[in-house]
């Protein structure tokens, strides 16, 4: 919510009380797990309800424009096959790469994917996706805790 405010008017701390609000309602109505379609829905809706429908608009044209992106990038394997890369299929390479928590493999997924869609090519190795999460993970300062192995093993 924050990154679609700052084209308007909003600042760090609205984002994270709107953030606290929806957390809120979620427990009250005994919600743990939501789809991030969900979040995205519920986000946009207080948005526009607080006045700031230009930030809603924002995130939804970011999320156009992403979904776009992510139609366009290809992983080359090492067998030869090219897939369409996925951002679950990151979270898992990440968690057993790194022996990573499910959480900290999707932040470490989502890190990568943000590079691999800001740049402007569509093709990359399954060892390129590899050498830019090991680069995510030390850049966290996780990398001193687990020693890396090349992940060999297809998702």
């Amino acid at each position: 919510m924050y990154r679609g405010m700052l084209s308007t008017e909003g600042k760090l701390d609205d984002a994270t009380q709107l953030a606290a609000a929806i957390r809120a309602y979620l427990a009250r109505t005994g919600r743990e797990r939501v789809s991030s379609t969900t979040l995205m829905e519920m986000a946009l809706r207080v948005l526009r309800r607080v006045d700031m429908a230009p930030a809603a608009t924002a995130m939804e044209v970011y999320a156009a424009w992403r979904d776009w992106r992510r139609r366009q990038i290809r992983i080359r394997h090492e067998c030869g096959e090219i897939t369409l890369c996925d951002k679950s299929w990151l979270s898992e390479i990440a968690c057993r790469s790194w022996n990573l928590s499910l959480r900290a493999g999707r932040i470490m997924a989502s890190q990568v994917e943000r590079d691999l869609l800001a740049g402007g090519r569509s093709e990359f190795s399954r060892a390129e996706i590899q050498d830019m999460l090991n680069a995510r993970v030390a850049e966290f300062g996780l990398a001193d805790a687990v020693p890396v192995e090349r992940d060999s093993q297809p998702v």
